[in-house]
């Protein structure tokens, strides 16, 4: 029975995946307690639905095969999944700070990245470092909560990339021995 999910298949991979629906939202402005928008001649886009956040620009993009090459640098690494899936799962030199508390623990993610700019200072020479142009990498278990984390850390003036597919792109395209989930 589909009822509240949706069947995906992947052509490329044949591959099929079921995703549950998350039920509705108090807050949205379609399905919520107190709708805004009743028909498509009240849409105002400007308001939040349930519905993904706006895409990023290719230069606060990339994949996860262009994340394994630069890995070895010394980058700061945000995963936003909340502790319990980063306790199945996660990159050794991930820092976990949940989507839900990004906001609450901005201070401590600015102080880690001030270490990191201090610390890749000491060691520098005077060439600039490609590895310099990026405050943090984020990531998640889909690549769908780290684009709004990417989105709320750049508009607070961090230099935040995005790793598209997060740790379920990680597993399937770069090390198999991650466990999906």
């Amino acid at each position: 029975v589909l009822n509240k999910k949706l069947l995906l298949f992947d052509a490329f991979y044949a591959d099929f995946r079921c995703i549950k629906l998350r039920g509705r939202r108090k807050e949205c402005e379609i399905c919520g307690e107190n709708p805004t928008i009743t028909s498509l001649t009240s849409v105002k886009y400007e308001n939040p639905t349930c519905s993904l956040p706006p895409p990023l620009p290719p230069s606060a993009r990339i994949t996860v095969e262009q994340f394994k090459e630069i890995r070895e640098k010394k980058l700061l690494l945000l995963d936003v999944r909340n502790k319990t899936q980063f306790a199945i799962t996660h990159l050794e030199e991930a820092h976990n700070i949940p989507l839900s508390s990004l906001s609450s623990s901005f201070s401590s993610l600015q102080h880690r990245i001030e270490e990191r700019k201090k610390a890749l200072q000491d060691e520098k020479g005077t060439e600039k470092r490609k590895e310099e142009e990026v405050d943090v990498f984020v990531m998640c278990r889909r690549g769908i909560d780290s684009v709004t984390a990417t989105h709320l850390l750049r508009d607070k003036g961090v230099r935040a990339v995005n790793i598209d597919g997060g740790i379920s792109a990680w597993s399937r395209r770069v090390d198999p021995s991650v466990p999906l989930y």
